[in-house]
């Protein structure tokens, strides 16, 4: 049995590579390819650095797409050991159905543990190197925004803070800046600029106007100036902080974080328990998914490679339906953030479990 347990893992491995690379393709040739040139022609970023942050991004969705590539590789060698009735002549040789899917389940915890390790040593430094590539090249930028005449920035809630009305173009510069300040609650800032420079990070505004509306209780302010230096501080915090996004913080920067919302006694965001959980869920699916192959390798019935490679489908695209459902819901406060990273794989799991045992009282 050394002999087929061998063959089936390096089979399996095979159509992991396959899998994986082809849900990999899939992601970062839509949406995540958009979202890059998007920053190119937003930002003004060189495509050599755009290439840098695509391919230090690759760990990450290396490790989104394994338990969905364990699930390609299973379904897909079950079908061929199907075609060639090698499980038909395993199961005349005295061979249970648990010692055939015994190697499926090895390949599983196998990837399970590359998953779990490219989650917490490897893809929070990349994505992290990734988010610094782009702020330090938004910071030696010409001209951020290039071809945009009008930019609304967002607070932490999602409300608009401040928002920026640019002139026309002269390379570096702006003819023409507006400037309108929304981050205090009872004031509003105004600054208007005849010419706008961008430099190292910050805008240099000359020959303007600086305007301070208040409420009721306080009286209007208006100023001149002849050159303002108008920085951005977040930029700058943000290059020299640490990480930046969930997904570039390790599992002991997460229940930092956590702890510190409870210690204030305050609710931790959805978003950070959803990526805690799912530093653990995500690995465990590469094994719940094996088991929600299993069906497959009990089809006996007329005709069953066409019904395997449907149910094939079915499953792999419930998966990420099933994912995107729970994360939506778990962020809404609809699902609980525990639920939502564990409800799509241990799903699909049961639902396996239960095919199997329906198939096998036939």
């Amino acid at each position: 049995m050394k002999l087929l347990d061998r063959y089936i893992f390096t089979e399996s491995i095979q159509l992991l590579v396959i899998g994986s690379m082809t849900i990999l393709g899939i992601f970062f040739g839509t949406a995540e390819f958009q979202t890059y040139m998007n920053m190119m022609n937003d930002f003004g970023f060189p495509f050599s650095v755009v290439l840098s942050v695509m391919f230090l991004q690759i760990p990450t969705g290396i490790s989104f797409c394994l338990p969905a590539g364990v699930l390609f590789s299973t379904m897909f060698l079950l079908i061929r050991q199907q075609d060639d009735s090698e499980i038909l002549a395993l199961q005349v040789s005295g061979v249970s159905m648990r010692r055939i899917m015994a190697p499926y389940i090895m390949f599983g915890l196998v990837a399970a543990l590359i998953t779990f390790s490219l989650n917490e040593y490897v893809s929070p430094q990349t994505r992290l190197l990734s988010e610094k590539l782009s702020l330090i090249a938004l910071y030696k930028t010409a001209k951020p925004f290039a071809g945009r005449f009008k930019l609304e920035q967002k607070d932490d809630k999602g409300n608009t803070s401040k928002i920026f009305c640019f002139g026309e173009e002269l390379g570096r510069s702006v003819n023409g800046l507006l400037l309108i300040d929304l981050t205090e609650k009872n004031s509003v800032k105004v600054v208007w600029a005849k010419k706008g420079t961008w430099n190292k990070g910050s805008w240099c505004l000359s020959e303007g106007q600086n305007f301070e509306f208040f409420n009721a209780t306080h009286q209007n302010r208006v100023a001149r100036f002849g050159v303002l230096q108008y920085e951005n501080p977040n930029l700058f915090k943000a290059i020299k902080a640490g990480p930046l996004s969930t997904l570039s913080k390790t599992t002991e920067q997460i229940r930092a974080e956590i702890a510190s919302y409870q210690n204030k006694q305050q609710s931790p965001p959805a978003d950070l328990l959803i990526q805690l959980y799912r530093r653990y869920s995500h690995p465990v699916s590469c094994v719940l998914l094996v088991l929600a192959a299993t069906p497959v390798a009990l089809m006996r019935a007329r005709r069953s490679r066409s019904t395997a490679f449907v149910y094939a489908g079915i499953v792999i695209a419930t998966y990420f339906v099933l994912q995107q459902i729970c994360t939506s819901l778990a962020e809404n406060s609809h699902l609980t953030p525990f639920l939502g990273s564990w409800l799509p794989s241990i799903v699909l799991c049961l639902f396996g479990l239960m095919v199997s045992l329906l198939i096998s009282r036939r």
